[in-house]
């Protein structure tokens, strides 16, 4: 957590000039709040259970102090309402009346404003752009259902009102924050309810007046509150659409959509409100299971470890809104000013230097059919150099091999002494079915040490998966899709080895919601092949190409020559290889098909086939080999077969069979040592039984069992950093 953060620290530090960063990271900054910004101001709320324990009470809390001081009433009570600072004033929204408190105004007190909003609205969100007053989503008591306007309000007479955009979906309980020019919608629900939380971000562009998807955010998440920080948003805890109160605070890169983790609030928090002073976060009240409604305050220095708690308000406040002391903002206002009249200045000397980039550009442009066939050529040439390469290590290796009497038995199986390296011997096992029963998908996760015998369970998935398909890219343990024991999921899962604490965080979506698929990631690209696809209820014929970093753009690849699922993919020598599988959920209707995608001429081709058609198989690859494991095949039996399959020659060679039938099994290679846990058989059920082979002998051997018995789990070698 502390590496991630400092590098997250070093970049920022890069974004904005002037920052002193010390060796962990962390920002010194020294006062970290300006002494004429420390106020905040908190309005309105709930206090206690019940319609009746709504607030109209407004506090000034200062942060040096940790005092409060009461502020003038409203002139209603407000919760779940949504508040700003526009020219020195407090504006706080609820049902469709608008109140402002003008804080030069002496005696303070407030007053209705002219305007309404367009609707009657709750659990919204509101901004100021321009001299406009932007209000997004909420609930329409009006129509009695979730909104997804996004309206516009001028602040000055008229008071013209008009609906600007619609969001792709409607929200409630979201947030909202312009940065950049550019209007980001964050989360929320699209109902009263959590389950109905959505990971979703959008952005809308004022000039274009068009709505676009972001990535999105790590989970579902609504209630929360959030603020900005120069190009980031930060969004403080909220409630999970599983109903869990969150304590989480992540920091969200508008410009990659990246989410790194901060550290989290020593509460959890939901309906809280929050703000931002200089480079200090102050987060106030909310609410959580275990303490009811909050009065109590915590504050985060940017490039700190830790949160503070700081003393608490005067009054529980659970859905209140909070702005800051107006001071700063109007000084910010005049620095502003002044950097925009330097600007126009400047215009003209840019429109100079354009006129001189253009020229250039168009002499660029009549070189680049002359760079594409240079390109095109070079590419040709290092496709025939690998290929070289290629056949050149491959004789060395036999040669070496010859010189230093290595052991090859009669069917080139290697025998290696000692077999696994020290530091690499744990295998990570990942869900599956323990039992029979929709119910009995897992979501726990175990080490197995294949030296030791023995398991450790690591932290859980957020959610059961069987039937899914998993990866290591980059030090990172990926799982996509699956069945969860009630429907297929699109959701991919990241465990990242070296983060401390391990948790699995959400990371994207597949192109649609699959089980009984496979992936396999090359040269920086997750490639997903075949399974059930559960937005069309029928076996999946599809590649698909995603890619693994943002904006995580996913792209249909190719269509194989008929649909799988329950089959196997392994990359070999650049290629895509696709073995076996059943075109339904029947073992009946399995293939003995082999066909490899070649990704350069984009063109599926034909191999010598399987010795008979199965499903439900594992494999590994062994240099050119694919080394196929069990499985089901056509007739319903169960299997303790291997076999190698050559990709060079496309023959296939029988090897010393499983010790236990097994289907559904899954199995991973560890140097030269095949191992493979767990899968199910008729005669012992689901089984959480371990054997391994070594390139070279003449028979499977029995190790200690894993924790629990998983049928139709993934594996994978935990990577090494």
């Amino acid at each position: 957590m502390r590496q991630q953060f400092e590098k997250m620290m070093i970049m920022v530090q890069q974004a904005l000039p002037g920052s002193n960063v010390n060796n962990n990271g962390a920002q010194a900054i020294d006062p970290a709040v300006p002494a004429n910004n420390q106020d905040i101001i908190i309005l309105g709320g709930s206090n206690a259970p019940g319609v009746k324990g709504v607030s109209n009470t407004v506090e000034k809390y200062s942060i040096v102090e940790g005092k409060s001081s009461q502020l003038p009433g409203m002139n209603l009570a407000r919760r779940v309402s949504a508040s700003c600072v526009y020219n020195g004033s407090d504006s706080e929204a609820g049902t469709d009346s608008i109140e402002i408190l003008k804080m030069n105004q002496h005696p303070l007190r407030w007053t209705m404003f002219d305007a309404k909003l367009p609707v009657k609205l709750s659990a919204h969100d509101v901004t100021v752009y321009q001299n406009k007053l932007y209000i997004i989503g909420g609930h329409n008591w009006n129509e009695d259902k979730s909104s997804d306007a996004i309206y516009e309000l001028s602040l000055a007479p008229p008071y013209i009102v008009k609906l600007l955009a619609r969001m792709p979906q409607p929200r409630r309980n979201h947030r909202a924050e312009i940065v950049n020019g550019k209007l980001f919608i964050l989360g929320g629900s699209t109902t009263d309810k959590s389950k109905d939380a959505t990971d979703s971000v959008v952005v809308y562009d004022f000039i274009k007046n068009e709505i676009k998807p972001c990535p999105s955010l790590p989970e579902p998440v609504s209630e929360m509150s959030s603020v900005t920080w120069g190009n980031m948003i930060i969004v403080v805890g909220g409630l999970h659409k599983n109903n869990q109160d969150l304590n989480d605070v992540i920091m969200y890169h508008i410009e990659t959509g990246r989410s790194d983790r901060l550290p989290s609030l020593k509460h959890n928090r939901r309906g809280a409100s929050a703000v931002t002073m200089h480079d200090v976060i102050v987060v106030l009240g909310g609410a959580n299971d275990e303490e009811g409604n909050l009065n109590s305050v915590e504050s985060f220095t940017m490039g700190d470890d830790q949160w503070k708690e700081l003393p608490g308000m005067k009054e529980k406040k659970y859905y209140a809104t909070a702005a800051e002391n107006v001071d700063e903002i109007r000084e910010s206002q005049d620095v502003i000013n002044v950097k925009v009249d330097q600007i126009q200045e400047n215009v003209d000397v840019m429109k100079q230097t354009q006129d001189v980039i253009n020229v250039k550009v168009n002499k660029m442009k009549e070189n680049v059919d002359e760079m594409k066939q240079t390109q095109a050529e070079m590419k040709a040439d290092q496709m025939a150099f690998e290929a070289e390469v290629r056949n050149q290590f491959q004789r060395m290796t036999e040669m070496l091999n010859q010189l230093h009497g290595r052991n090859i038995t009669n069917n080139a199986a290697q025998a290696l002494d000692p077999p696994v390296p020290d530091n690499n011997q744990d295998i990570i096992i990942l869900g599956g079915i323990y039992a029979p029963g929709l119910k009995s998908v897992s979501n726990t996760v175990e080490k197995f040490n294949i030296a030791k015998g023995k398991s450790i369970h690591l932290p859980k998935l957020n959610r059961p998966r069987a039937e899914s398909a998993s990866c290591v890219y980059n030090g990172d343990v990926i799982i996509t899709g699956g069945f969860d024991g009630k429907a297929g999921t699109d959701s991919i899962e990241i465990l990242k080895i070296n983060q401390d604490p391990l948790r699995w965080m959400f990371d994207g979506k597949l192109p649609v919601k699959l089980s009984a698929h496979d992936v396999t990631v090359y040269q920086d690209k997750l490639y997903v092949m075949g399974g059930y696809n559960w937005n069309e209820n029928k076996t999946n014929d599809q590649i698909y190409e995603r890619s693994i970093i943002p904006p995580y753009t996913a792209k249909p690849l190719a269509t194989m020559p008929q649909p799988t699922r329950y089959h196997r993919a392994e990359i070999v020598n650049g290629k895509l290889f696709t073995l076996g599988g059943t075109t339904t959920d029947l073992c009946k209707d399995a293939i003995d098909n082999v066909v490899v995608y070649d990704f350069i001429k984009n063109e599926f081709k034909s191999c010598r086939s399987l010795p008979k058609p199965v499903c439900d198989m594992s494999t590994v690859t062994w240099g050119n080999m694919i080394i196929l494991i069990g499985g089901q095949d056509k007739n319903d039996q169960v299997l303790n077969d291997v076999y190698m399959y050559d990709t060079g020659a496309e023959q296939r060679q029988n090897m010393p069979p499983l010790i236990h039938k097994r289907t559904g099994s899954s199995a991973v290679i560890m140097h030269d040592v095949i191992v493979v846990l767990g899968g199910w058989n008729k005669e012992e059920g689901y089984l959480n039984s371990v054997e391994s082979f070594t390139m070279g002998d003449d028979h499977w051997r029995e190790l200690s069992g894993i924790k629990e018995k998983r049928y139709f789990a993934n594996a994978v070698v935990e990577p090494r950093n």
